[in-house]
């Protein structure tokens, strides 16, 4: 019976999904940006993470779209909270991420993109430089989703 109402509702689910129209954002062609220079600095994990997704969007080809971003970052930890013996239990990571859109030399937009993020200490600096590493990486990759979101909607 339980397994009966599983099917159930996964077939109704996907009847669901298939008639109200859904598509994915990034379907149609003609939202595709083409970027034609990025210009990078600061941060060398954070600039790491960013290319992975802007340089996808790079022009490889002649089109008459003549778009320039200009990126700069920092990373920076601090100490928020300290046991009795003054040791650190946990930090705050601040990413900020200035980006600047230009279309044939006009500046479209200038904006400053901050993403925070809270973790208690690790039992090893290895671990902890580890676990540090993979939330910059995470939150730099929200980062250029929302650089692309911001592009794209500056070039309607």
């Amino acid at each position: 019976m339980f397994k009966f109402n599983i099917k159930f509702l996964l077939i109704i689910f996907f009847v669901t999904l298939v008639s109200c129209g859904y598509e994915p954002i990034f379907s149609k062609k003609n939202n595709i940006i083409y970027i034609k220079e990025i210009q990078y600095s600061g941060s060398e994990i954070i600039t790491s993470e960013l290319k992975l997704i802007l340089e996808r969007y790079k022009i490889k080809k002649n089109t008459n779209q003549n778009i320039t971003l200009i990126i700069n970052s920092s990373e920076s930890r601090e100490i928020i909270q300290r046991n009795t013996q003054g040791e650190p239990n946990s930090y705050e990571i601040t990413l900020s991420v200035i980006f600047e859109v230009k279309n044939n030399g006009n500046t479209l937009s200038k904006r400053t993109i901050k993403k925070r993020s809270t973790y208690a200490k690790k039992n090893t600096k290895s671990q902890e430089k580890d676990y540090e590493n993979r939330i910059i990486k995470n939150m730099s990759r929200q980062i250029a989703n929302q650089i692309i979101m911001n592009v794209t909607q500056k070039l309607k």
